[in-house]
């Protein structure tokens, strides 16, 4: 990749992938997101909902702030495209190669529930800062098997405040927006926890408890604290209590299909 600057960048990746304002790359430990030129108003959102973001005390800083992006830097190239650099850990790997390459496209349930539980933890700290993200799926998310940890590192080209109104979202987060949300176009939390549910609901098993299944099933009427709450007791009355369910990464497995 050449830079305005004159700079050249050459990437070893391990994984591609194409969404609808440009495409990212995932090395090992960066992940390098490439926006056509004329998504200036996405990319520079990135950006400052990202700044934006804040922590009510140290113990919420240490859980939270390592789940979203760390730019590194950004720069224009020659070709019309603007880059992004953000950070990861080499245990970090793209949700769509976790859940179609080591997962095969079906998510054991117990897998699946602590997923949700991480998302939902995620939506409530977005309620607490009055951000509504508009862009949580497969793509957008990232995740540590080792720690059982989802990272919101793409998606945020779309986020906004809450009761502001939307800038866009992806095709798959507009079809599950409430009919008032898609007219209005107004951000509101249940945008986040409807892709949160859908997400669920595509890898959802028959074999899944009842309470779980209810959940993912059901309508978003409450915001993010109140859903949180329906889920923990949801996840409960499935699992009971709670357990660490180890799971032995194989990096190669979950990069065996380096691009789409």
């Amino acid at each position: 990749i050449k830079t305005t600057k004159g700079t050249k960048l050459q990437i070893s990746y391990l994984y591609h992938h194409i969404f609808e304002l440009g495409e990212y790359y995932v090395c090992n430990k960066h992940i390098i997101y490439l926006f056509d030129k004329n998504k200036k108003r996405y990319y520079d959102n990135y950006v400052k909902q990202i700044k934006k973001l804040s922590y009510k005390d140290a113990n919420m800083e240490k859980y939270f702030k390592p789940l979203f992006p760390k730019i590194l830097s950004e720069y224009d190239t020659t070709d019309d495209k603007h880059v992004i650099v953000i950070s990861k850990t080499e245990d970090v790997y793209p949700l769509r190669a976790v859940v179609e390459n080591f997962f095969n496209g079906d998510i054991p349930d117990k897998h699946l529930a602590w997923m949700i539980s991480r998302l939902m933890n995620i939506s409530c700290f977005l309620k607490i800062n009055g951000v509504v993200h508009n862009g949580i799926n497969i793509d957008t998310c990232f995740v540590s098997l080792d720690f059982h940890s989802i990272l919101l590192l793409g998606g945020w080209w779309y986020a906004t405040d809450e009761d502001s109104a939307m800038i866009g979202t992806s095709k798959d987060v507009y079809n599950v927006m409430s009919p008032l949300v898609k007219a209005n176009k107004i951000s509101k939390s249940t945008t986040d926890i409807e892709s949160i549910k859908a997400f669920g609901r595509k890898y959802l098993s028959s074999s899944a408890p009842a309470a779980f299944k209810e959940f993912l099933l059901s309508g978003t009427k409450e915001d993010s604290i109140e859903e949180n709450k329906k889920w923990e007791n949801a996840l409960i009355t499935s699992y009971g209590k709670r357990k660490f369910i180890k799971i032995d990464t194989n990096k190669n497995l979950i990069y065996k299909k380096g691009s789409n």
